[in-house]
């Protein structure tokens, strides 16, 4: 009987242990849906512009657009060559408790470098010159304004938009969502909204 106890107290520590894990995956992959009323709008933009600079480099190939200032031939690898053989003896011990002397041929290798050309050049390279940065808390995106010298050039465009608002449990929450999405959304409007366990809101339809 007590073997038949501790076999059903060790089922049903099982079973609730497998209900709390799923219990808890619930909690933490499943989010909350609720709604969300919009107090307030925030943008930011930002465009890198970049210099060029003519930097000297070298190397086994040439990129496009470089121009060669030296070369000279390199070791670039060594390559293992037999170059002779030499006797091993091993000493084989047979059956019948004879032994006799075997002897191996075994090849000596060396190692023969090869030669490649290696190349010195200039070559034009891009590198971070400044930021052009606009933000703000309205509805009024723009990109900042700027003006490019001979050696500049546009890098690369960043920008984040995000809302914030109040649930219907008086929380305030804030996200990130897309451009397209925001530029339609109104202050006042109220919104559809997931509510993650570690701390992530998203807009669902």
């Amino acid at each position: 009987m007590d073997e038949f106890l501790e076999v059903f107290l060790s089922v049903i520590a099982f079973i609730a242990m497998v209900a709390f894990v799923v219990f808890l995956g619930f909690k933490i992959f499943v989010p909350v849906k609720t709604t969300m009323k919009i107090s307030g709008f925030a943008w930011e933009r930002n465009v890198e512009i970049e210099k060029s600079k003519i930097c000297e480099e070298s190397g086994w190939n040439v990129p496009n657009g470089a121009k060669v200032t030296g070369s000279e031939e390199r070791v670039y690898e060594y390559e293992k060559k037999v170059s002779g053989y030499e006797y091993e003896s091993e000493e084989v011990e047979y059956e019948d408790g004879s032994y006799q002397v075997e002897y191996h041929r075994v090849p000596i290798y060396e190692e023969v470098p090869i030669y490649r050309r290696y190349y010195y050049y200039d070559i034009k390279r891009w590198f971070h010159e400044r930021d052009v940065y606009t933000s703000g808390n309205d509805k009024d995106a723009y990109w900042g304004e700027f003006l490019l010298s001979s050696d500049e050039r546009v890098g690369q465009k960043s920008e984040s938009y995000k809302i914030t608002g109040i649930t219907k449990d008086e929380n305030t929450k804030t996200m990130n969502i897309d451009y397209d999405v925001w530029k339609d959304l109104n202050m006042y409007d109220t919104v559809k909204i997931k509510i993650y366990s570690f701390g992530n809101v998203t807009l669902y339809q």
